[in-house]
């Protein structure tokens, strides 16, 4: 499985703008269906209210799949008042095995 971080940004009217209200809520009302058609998890959600910033934590079967979720169309409504970056990350587990095969050769 690969860890995905969504660093997301919005407007600090998006939650009183009608359009990005309807949109948040249909991807709400989508998620679970469009999470198991693409084999994705949420892991964790952390939101910076004064700054209008949430950062998520995902596991997708791979990035390619994640990315085939960010082309769905209540994904890509939501993204038209957010702005997004996602990171490939690895856990701790995943950073100490790494070290160790480093420092074995």
């Amino acid at each position: 499985m690969t860890t995905i971080l969504e660093i997301e940004r919005h407007a600090p009217d998006c939650l009183v703008n009608p359009d990005a209200v309807k949109a948040m809520m249909a991807l709400e009302m989508k998620k679970p269906e469009l999470f198991k058609k693409y084999g994705v998890t949420q892991l964790g959600l952390w939101y910076v209210k004064s700054e209008h910033f949430v950062v998520y934590v995902f596991e997708a079967p791979s990035f390619e799949a994640f990315l085939q979720l960010q082309d769905e169309p209540e994904v890509e409504h939501w993204r038209m008042h957010t702005t997004a970056e996602f990171k490939v990350a690895m856990n701790g587990g995943e950073v100490a095995k790494l070290l160790q095969k480093a420092a074995s050769k």
